[in-house]
């Protein structure tokens, strides 16, 4: 099997593994619906609290710029009417988002051969985010730590093909094309105890996996860490090679900062997923505020 989908859906094509979704996939996930609940997956974006890289990105700002206290000392109403404003200045990867396809290459080329030229200081000409209208697909979840009997798994622990298969069996799930996969690490409860440690290394996916990603013919890959893969990486100067192979050469998407608690809680290991970013012309990555749906 290539482990390339270059050119798979035309030489234009700038969606990637999202062409994996077509109508009776949306109709199929719209059956995971049988109890009428919605989970959000996202974190709350707290001014200088939300789990972002700190060496990469500056902390969300979010501040109002009308306010009760603005009427108090005397702003002019208009008519009865009284209301209030604000502003939201955050990094498109500085929450629970998700990455475009133009996010992160090697050898000068994006996703489908596209150029990194096309990547200017106003944004991706290809690529960008705003080409991603919405997402609606069955989702799975792997709970890796209640598979291996841990509260959460341990920096630079890597998870294998025969993890994730392992686990979806224990659960009694199988994961098809067009699905969206979660993977629950249980690292969030390393943001409670030490947020530096965090930051600095996560469990996660191997390199071992992208075979396995591209054959399973998967849209996306959520976690509840910074980067979905391993951190450190597993071979001494690779850099994000999950990211590298997966989202460039495959064309899936990868989702970060999700919140899989309650699910996990709940049980609830396959679902309908409802996601969509900002149409942001020429983002490279968008907040989100995914939803799960049973």
């Amino acid at each position: 099997m290539s482990l390339s989908n270059w050119g798979r859906w035309g030489a234009d094509d700038q969606l990637g593994a999202l062409n994996f979704i077509n109508p009776e996939k949306i109709i199929q996930a719209s059956r995971m619906i049988n109890k009428g609940k919605v989970y959000s997956l996202a974190m709350p974006i707290h001014t200088h609290k939300t789990p972002y890289d700190k060496a990469l990105r500056v902390a969300p700002f979010h501040v109002l710029t009308r306010d009760g206290g603005d009427y108090a000392a005397g702003a002019k109403r208009v008519g009865d009417v009284q209301f209030a404003d604000g502003y939201v200045f955050l990094n498109t990867h500085g929450s629970t988002h998700m990455d475009a396809l133009s996010h992160v290459w090697y050898d000068d080329q994006i996703y489908n051969g596209f150029s990194d030229n096309s990547i200017k200081s106003k944004g991706a000409k290809y690529c960008g985010i705003e080409k991603v209208k919405g997402i609606v697909t069955r989702a799975v979840l792997l709970d890796i730590p209640l598979f291996k009997g841990v509260e959460y798994l341990e920096a630079g622990e890597v998870i294998t093909p025969e993890d994730l298969d392992q686990c979806a069996a224990s659960q009694g799930v199988t994961i098809n094309s067009g699905d969206m996969l979660f993977i629950r690490t249980g690292w969030l409860k390393m943001l409670e105890e030490n947020s530096e440690k965090f930051e600095k290394y996560e469990p996660g996916i191997g390199e071992a996996c992208i075979k396995w990603i591209a054959e399973k013919e998967i849209i996306g890959i959520a976690a509840d860490n910074l980067a979905v893969e391993v951190k450190p990486e597993e071979r001494e100067g690779a850099v994000i090679p999950v990211h590298m192979k997966a989202l460039r050469d495959l064309g899936v998407y990868f989702m970060e900062l999700f919140n899989f608690e309650e699910l996990a809680k709940d049980k609830v290991y396959e679902c309908m997923f409802v996601a969509a970013p900002l149409a942001i012309t020429g983002a490279v990555g968008s907040p989100i505020n995914p939803l799960a749906i049973i």
